[in-house]
């Protein structure tokens, strides 16, 4: 099975956790994105939005299980050809809250190119912004390293 070790430092990436688990954990109950249905029937929907809710949690826990006892003791999280895609859908689901919830003031263009106004930010906006970054970047090392990531 083909793999991608992360080896990361505990002490910087351990606060940004702290921050994001709360997010990861709304988003087990809570999409992300409210769904435009094709289908006016109330029971289709509800099946559909529980779906979606349901593969967006585990995709969430899938991805803080990355940071288990192991992370801790190695500084290593492991992405996987059975785990990747959920992810970098997870990753990209956090980003898109952290964007929505704390850094909705900050120009797409200036999140992108990881040039926002850091010395100008609350410090939850500060603490939004470093997972941002932390995010984008397990997702591109994911992306770059793993050529079996063409599901969604």
């Amino acid at each position: 099975m083909k793999k991608v070790e992360i080896k990361l430092s505990q002490p910087i990436v351990a606060p940004l956790l702290d921050f994001v688990k709360p997010i990861a954990e709304e988003l087990r109950d809570e999409l992300v994105f409210p769904p435009r249905f094709p289908d006016a029937d109330p029971e289709f929907q509800e099946a559909w939005r529980e779906e979606l809710i349901e593969v967006q949690g585990g995709d969430s826990s899938s991805f803080m299980a990355l940071f288990d006892r192991d992370f801790f003791e190695t500084g290593t999280i492991v992405v996987t050809e059975s785990n990747a895609n959920g992810v970098l859908r997870a990753t990209a689901a956090i980003r898109h809250k952290l964007r929505a919830d704390f850094l909705h003031e900050v120009p797409n263009e200036l999140l992108e190119k990881g040039d926002a106004p850091f010395d100008e930010m609350t410090l939850h906006q500060q603490q939004g912004y470093a997972c941002y970054l932390f995010l984008a970047t397990i997702q591109e090392i994911v992306i770059q390293h793993l050529d079996f990531v063409v599901d969604a």
